[in-house]
Formats: structure tokens, C-alpha cells, sequence
């Protein structure tokens, strides 16, 4: 069910992202500066620990 899941979000991910105001304020804020397409690397492909 788990993996069921992720996939269909991957594939919603790939059709379009988008991205609620208080995440783009994290994304801007200086001490966690980090890029849409770093977000999408994850959503799509996983994080590495």
C-alpha cells in the first residue's frame, strides 16, 4: 500500500508541483535556502540518508 501510494504521487509530481506559500517562505529563508528542483529530486526520486 505504501509503495502504491508513492507512486501515485510521483506520478501526480510529474504532471505539476505546486508549491503552498508557507513552503516557499521556508524554501526563501536564508538559513534554509533550498531550490525547487531540489524539491522535485526528492518528491520524485527519493532522499538519500
Amino acid at each position: 500500500m505504501k509503495d502504491r501510494f508513492i507512486k501515485e504521487v510521483r506520478a501526480a509530481a510529474r504532471k505539476r508541483m505546486l508549491f503552498l506559500p508557507h513552503a516557499l517562505s521556508q524554501m526563501n529563508s536564508p538559513e534554509r535556502t533550498i531550490s525547487a528542483n531540489e524539491v522535485r529530486r526528492v518528491v520524485l526520486r527519493g532522499q538519500d540518508h
